[in-house]
């Protein structure tokens, strides 16, 4: 594949090798042949537009349909293999030309789907953004827990490790942090292909945010939940 990114992208042959690449790319099961992928990103973002818009189409493609878990030949379960290309997958359109928006049409792992594995409780974003006024501003992580009602808003708190210290919810589904959108009580987390649902609630006069830490995968039991990172709105 080093060889073919020499290639991959000239205006002659893009058309009949990116679909190739992509192809090679989607039935990988080895990390090895992952590293051509930041020359293919280099490329990209030297070529044509026409041919970088249908690199980032071909890689959304690779990523979309790349299996959530597989089992080795002696049916080891992969499911560590399968989360590791799929970051990598996810890296790569992150970095690519037009992979922003195709990273948005990506079917997303949820709460739902972590119980059911059913593709019917993936969530697809329809472009269209639902706007909370009262969501707008500055959030601040203070805390995790496993449910919300665990929350106690006078107790020693410990947030833990979160992905974010803080996020600013803006108007029209943006945020501080160009790989978080937004719409009505869902964050759409594009850089881990995941929707982590919001509730909001009002203790002791004070409007706290609750955000599902995340994590989805296959490697964990259905009755898995990663529970919640509580923040604290800042004026």
């Amino acid at each position: 594949m080093e060889l073919l990114n020499k290639v991959v992208t000239d205006p002659k042959y893009y058309k009949r090798l990116l679909p190739i690449y992509g192809k090679k790319i989607q039935e990988n099961r080895r990390a090895s042949p992952l590293a051509p992928l930041r020359g293919l990103t280099g490329q990209l973002k030297k070529a044509k537009p026409e041919v970088q818009k249908l690199g980032a189409e071909v890689l959304g493609i690779a990523y979309g349909n790349f299996p959530a878990g597989y089992h080795a030949p002696g049916g080891s379960d992969m499911h560590g293999g399968a989360d590791y290309f799929q970051r990598v997958l996810n890296s790569t359109l992150s970095d690519t030309p037009g992979g922003m928006d195709v990273l948005k049409t990506i079917p997303k792992r949820t709460s739902a789907w972590q119980k059911s594995r059913k593709n019917a409780d993936l969530y697809s974003y329809d472009g269209k953004v639902k706007d909370n006024k009262k969501r707008h501003g500055k959030w601040t992580v203070i805390d995790y827990v496993q449910t919300t009602k665990e929350f106690k808003s006078d107790k020693k708190m410990n947030p833990g490790k979160p992905p974010f210290k803080e996020v600013v919810l803006q108007a029209g589904g943006k945020t501080s942090n160009p790989s978080l959108i937004w719409t009505g009580q869902n964050l759409i987390d594009l850089g881990r292909n995941q929707m982590l649902l919001m509730e909001g609630v009002s203790l002791s006069g004070k409007t706290y945010l609750f955000i599902e830490a995340g994590g989805f995968t296959t490697g964990k039991p259905n009755d898995w939940h990663p529970g919640w990172y509580v923040l604290k709105q800042v004026k």
